[in-house]
């Protein structure tokens, strides 16, 4: 339920889309992880290369966030 006072700050709010955007890419995250260990397994070297960079730049993300 909303609380009656005063209304969300423009920081709160940002606060608010920070913390959706890095939970965000944190379930991106692991999805990445787990795809990555199934093609490990298959032996998809290309594959492998390309979620490595993938997983790379979304850690990089999630770092800046915080």
């Amino acid at each position: 339920m909303l609380e009656k006072g005063n209304p969300p700050t423009v920081e709160e709010a940002l606060g608010c889309l920070c913390a959706l955007q890095k939970s965000c890419n944190e379930n991106e995250l692991k999805r990445i992880q787990a795809e990555l260990a199934r093609e490990e397994k298959k032996g998809d070297r290309d594959k492998v290369r390309a979620l490595l960079f993938q997983k790379q730049d979304l850690t990089k993300q999630i770092l800046a966030l915080k």
